[in-house]
Parts: C-alpha cells; structure tokens; sequence
C-alpha cells in the first residue's frame, strides 16, 4: 500500500522534479511494489532490506512535497545555501550527522562512503574523518551490544539466518584474527560483523580494541582521498583514479575469493563432524 501510495504521489507532486529523476523515482517504487507483492518469504533479508528502502525514500519523497509547498525547497538547490545553512546551525547540525552515521552502520542499508562524503562536502575532509569516526564507533558497539543482549533471534532477524549463522561460523571456526582481517579489507560488511561478532563468544575487550584499530582506516581514506584535495578529480587525477577504480575491483575479487574460502573451510569442518 506504501509502495503503491508513493507511485501516486511521484506522478501527481514531483512535476518540479527532471523528467529522467521522476521516471528513476517511479521505478523504484514500482520494483519495491513488485518485490513486496511476488518475492518468496523465505528471502526474508531481501524483504527486510526493502522495507527499510522503501520508507526511507517515502520519508525523503513526502520532506520534499512538503518543502516544495511551503515554498522552501528554493533553500535545498543550492547546496551552499544547505552548506551554510548546517554549518550555522553549529552543533546541532553536528548532532544530526552524527546520529546518520549511527543509523547507517545501525540500520540504514547505505554505504558508509556516502555519508562520510557528505560529511567532507559539509564539514571538510578532517573534521568528515573526526565525526565519521565518531559515529561509526558508537554505532559499532550499539550493533555489538545487541547481538550481545538479543542473541541470534534479533541477528537472524535483521540480517537473514543464512548470513547469520555463515558468518557466526566463520568467526566461531576462524578465530577471533578473521574479524579484525574482515574490518580491514573494505569490502567486508563491517556492520554485519560487529552485530554477528556479539552473539559469538569475542569478549567486549578484543572487539574494542579491534574496532578502535581497524576501523579509521577507511574512514580516513574516503574522507581525505575522497575530497579530492590529494587526489584531483582533473588533469593528472583522472589517470591515478582510474588505477585505483582498478585496484578496488582486484580487492573486491580478492575479498570474495577470501570469503569463498573461508565459508568452504567452515562447511569442510561441519561435514567432517
């Protein structure tokens, strides 16, 4: 019914919206409709993940009728106008970035770089790191702390049993070394892990210092490569980012050959029980 509602209101109130972004919009509530309509119950994480898609969008969609009706959206084209607008809302505008950063690695099924750049658009890439850091930090040991109180049932939940109990093997059969190897690759689903790691038997100590370790070194790389100061977006920064677009598809090929083998080595010593 949600999906259903939204399409209604991206073909009547986003006429202001370009052609290709409304079509984009409608899409997507549509494929949200059709996932929630005919996808099987047993792919519950890919329901799950939906969802949690599909209100964040409508929250987005209706924020931004309102504000076109009330005539503020004038205020949100200009992204200098956004910029000065948040920095002088000073510690407030602060706050609210930082709970994002904690709802991202909490429960919003978005990739960190994305709010850490926005952080380097608003705040400049050394105070994005800071803040970023922050966030991710209290929002690692809110995913520890409840895979920790709620056990599997919650992590099952959030996350699908498959991933669950593959990766809970995983750092069960590997040890506790694997998980401070898959926070540093960047490829790994860090926040899946720190909710995982809880139900497991990694004392709050090791996962700490782990997450304290491992942790700002992605951060730190998105946010000061990212803002293009190091590493410009023209002239002879387009031939260095074309290498490292090429070096990250090795790593993500890497990574998941890692993961193969890892997932292969805890199904070999559960067969061989």
């Amino acid at each position: 019914m949600l999906s259903l509602a939204m399409i209604v209101v991206s073909c009547i109130f986003l006429q202001s919206f370009n052609r290709v972004a409304r079509v984009l919009t409608i899409l997507l509530f549509t494929i949200l409709f059709l996932i929630s309509c005919f996808i099987e119950s047993k792919y519950k994480a890919t329901i799950r993940i939906s969802t949690v898609i599909l209100i964040f969008c409508s929250v987005l969609i209706i924020a931004y009728v309102v504000f076109e009706r009330i005539g503020w959206i004038r205020y949100f084209r200009d992204f200098d106008v956004i910029r000065e607008f948040i920095l002088s809302t000073k510690q407030w505008g602060i706050i609210i970035f930082l709970l994002l950063t904690v709802l991202q690695v909490v429960l919003l099924p978005i990739p960190a770089a994305v709010t850490i750049l926005i952080g380097v658009a608003i705040y400049g890439p050394f105070w994005a790191f800071v803040l970023s850091l922050v966030g991710t930090y209290i929002g690692s040991v809110i995913c520890f702390w409840l895979g920790k109180s709620f056990g599997s049932k919650l992590v099952t939940w959030m996350i699908g049993k498959e991933n669950s109990e593959k990766y809970a093997n995983m750092l069960n059969k590997k040890g506790k070394w694997i998980f401070v190897l898959m926070l540093l690759f960047p490829f790994f689903p860090d926040d899946t892990l720190c909710l995982v790691a809880g139900t497991t038997k990694m004392s709050w100590k090791f996962f700490l210092l782990s997450v304290i370790l491992a942790r700002p070194l992605t951060i730190a790389f998105t946010s000061f490569f990212g803002s293009g100061e190091i590493i410009p977006f023209s002239g002879w920064g387009i031939p260095v980012w074309i290498g490292i677009f090429v070096l990250s598809m090795v790593l993500v090929f890497v990574a998941n050959k890692v993961k193969g083998k890892l997932i292969g080595y805890v199904k070999k010593k559960k067969a061989n029980r």
